[in-house]
């Protein structure tokens, strides 16, 4: 089980060494952003989390994809993290600005065309929570972490079960992620509820 941002990053590694032509876009990179970087996002997303800002500094979320999730969710050529994310969280160019507000949550990555969110003030959520919220907008968003970095984690030992499912098909892979996720929320029912729903996607 992944359980360090270390870990994470070894594991990228090691599975970039099997797929040598993709490497640059399989390790994770480090380090992430500098000190001008990270005041302009801190001014420009009050409330933002220490635990996002930490792992920011220490790897390049810049167009970090990690299996169905893509940690940069307004991806741009000419862009760096601070303005894609500027950009996702625009009124002008996202239409779900208005719902972002409501939960008091900025859009800080995806999966496929689900976003995900992260608290800053406190409300129906708590700040620093990390949520998903389906494409259609409809439902309440679901908790999945109540930080970033366990969030990242469980994101990484999710395609680490994936990869593994590929050489062991028998594997039972969505019982695997599920204690993966007992070990990390305990007794967060709703979040279990959330990767549950996302693993049976990812892991069938």
């Amino acid at each position: 089980m992944i359980s360090t941002l270390d870990e994470l990053i070894r594991y990228r590694q090691i599975l970039a060494a099997k797929f040598p032509r993709h490497r640059d876009k399989i390790e994770v990179h480090t380090p992430g952003i500098n000190r001008e970087e990270e005041a302009n996002l801190a001014k420009r997303f009050p409330g933002i989390s220490e635990s996002y800002l930490k792992v920011a500094r220490t790897i390049d979320l810049h167009r970090l994809i990690i299996g169905y999730f893509q940690f940069d969710p307004f991806t741009s050529a000419r862009g760096n993290l601070v303005s894609n994310l500027s950009d996702a969280n625009s009124a002008d160019l996202n239409p779900w600005h208005q719902s972002n507000l409501h939960f008091h949550a900025y859009e800080i990555a995806s999966w496929e065309a689900d976003r995900i969110l992260l608290v800053h003030s406190n409300g129906v959520f708590r700040r620093g929570d990390i949520l998903f919220q389906d494409e259609s907008g409809d439902e309440c968003p679901l908790l999945l972490a109540h930080d970033f970095l366990t969030f990242l984690l469980l994101v990484g030992n999710l395609d680490s079960i994936r990869d593994q499912k590929k050489h062991a098909p028998s594997l039972n892979a969505v019982g695997e992620f599920k204690n993966c996720v007992e070990s990390f929320l305990l007794n967060e029912e709703e979040a279990k509820q959330a990767w549950q729903r996302i693993a049976e996607v990812v892991l069938s």
